[in-house]
């Protein structure tokens, strides 16, 4: 039920990120974040149990939409694809780590271990500044200037960005350093009239809709190629496929796997756009599982027993390097900023509905039809494959651009290219 706690978690925190801000929600978050393991620790019964279990799973939730939000708003634009990553990479890190500390330590010690984490991230927070995009929204212009200096400092393509920031909010223009060049277009104009609408008409205004539908796809196709069935039953699964290797020693190689390919998905992010990447993605993905259910199908279980392995450490290094970093990494890119803690709040909470379905009809599937698998990675594949060509058609393409300029375009503005941004098309990043 943990995934459903998760959903709550992410539907309340959209309220609470744009009411109380991105840094401060964290903050709060993090104390029955922390409270919730320590009742795991110490307790001596199953009411205690069910209530850290409750408040773990919850904050899990809560933690997921402001994380990726303040990232993503914080970032600078030739960064945040590599610094969104991350949070995949440390969910397989932590994948990982529960493993091997589940082999290792005794639940309670693991319980207590886990409690440090919140803590770790107040002590990161608590010198941070709130989100300078948080800040102008609620008129607080001087301290979002101040916030993004410290985050972005004085650069050229820093001052653009600020300024472009402050006009939208109704800021007086500002000197900006020398060489750099106030921006043009929309980005220069006043906050767009439709966030002084309705909340109702606001929900379904295109610049709103349009990332809503094409995000809730994006996880949709994720979640429904089977990374979480894989993740949750991975020792179950290594025994049906016939693999040869022991159950558990396989689990920890496709963890480890995981863990690099996160890694370099982190890389990629920074070299290549989004787009080409989830498609590409995607349809390795869909091969490798149609590869995974033909052998389970029709081939001999008694003979090429690497097969099986070899394919899903494929399938692995397929999803692991576009379809998970990537729905999370534009989850915190693609809504307007206005609605942006509700979008990513409700787009957090339906991943984690799709995420639900899957790890609970994931058995039924492996386990009706036969031979055990093939139906269910076939299903799997099929997703992936129709996927790619949805993710080739409607995903929009948002590496190197400010935030405004996806705004813009998902509202369906044409805006042309600053011009220190110009510079650099055709040009690999540093």
């Amino acid at each position: 039920m943990a995934p459903l706690l998760m959903a709550l978690g992410c539907l309340l925190s959209g309220p609470m990120l744009d009411r109380l801000g991105r840094r401060r929600s964290q903050l709060l978050i993090c104390v029955p974040f922390t409270i919730g393991w320590v009742l795991l620790a110490v307790a001596r019964d199953l009411p205690v149990i069910l209530a850290g279990r409750f408040l773990t799973g919850l904050c899990v939730g809560l933690v997921g939409p402001p994380s990726l939000i303040y990232i993503g708003e914080t970032a600078e634009p030739a960064y945040r694809g590599l610094l969104l990553a991350a949070i995949s990479l440390a969910v397989a890190v932590g994948i990982l780590v529960a493993h091997v500390l589940g082999t290792v330590l005794h639940w309670r010690l693991t319980a207590w271990v886990c409690a440090t984490a919140p803590l770790a991230c107040i002590a990161l927070l608590c010198p941070s500044p709130e989100s300078p995009v948080w800040l102008a929204s609620k008129g607080k212009l001087a301290d979002a200037s101040r916030a993004f200096r410290w985050l972005r400092g004085f650069d050229d393509a820093a001052s653009v960005e600020l300024q472009g920031l402050l006009s939208k909010h109704g800021a007086a223009a500002f000197p900006l350093g020398a060489g750099a060049k106030a921006p043009g277009g929309p980005a220069a104009a006043p906050a767009p009239a439709v966030a002084s609408l309705p909340l109702w008409r606001q929900l379904l205004h295109p610049s709103f809709l349009k990332p809503f539908f094409i995000m809730n796809t994006f996880f949709f196709i994720m979640q429904f190629s089977g990374v979480n069935a894989l993740a949750f039953y991975t020792v179950t699964i290594m025994r049906d496929v016939g693999s040869g290797l022991d159950e558990y020693l396989a689990t920890i190689i496709l963890d480890v796997v995981r863990v690099l390919m996160s890694c370099a998905a982190c890389v990629l992010l920074r070299r290549v756009g989004r787009r080409p990447l989830a498609v590409l993605s995607a349809a390795a993905t869909g091969v490798s599982l149609m590869g995974l259910a033909a052998r389970l199908a029709f081939g001999d279980p008694d003979k090429h027993a690497w097969m099986p392995v070899s394919l899903l450490v494929t399938y692995i290094t397929s999803v692991s390097v576009g379809l998970v970093p990537l729905p999370w990494v534009m989850a915190g890119e693609v809504f307007p900023g206005h609605l942006r803690g509700l979008g990513g709040g409700a787009t957090s909470a339906l991943a984690f509905l799709f995420f639900f379905l899957v790890v609970k009809t994931s058995p039924a599937l492996f386990a009706t039809f036969s031979p055990p698998g093939a139906f269910a990675f076939a299903l799997y594949g099929s997703v992936a494959l129709l996927g790619s060509v949805f993710l080739l058609l409607f995903l929009p393409e948002t590496k190197n651009r400010t935030l405004q300029e996806i705004e813009d375009e998902m509202g369906g503005a044409r805006r042309a290219r600053p011009d220190h941004e110009q510079d650099k098309v055709g040009l690999p990043e540093p």
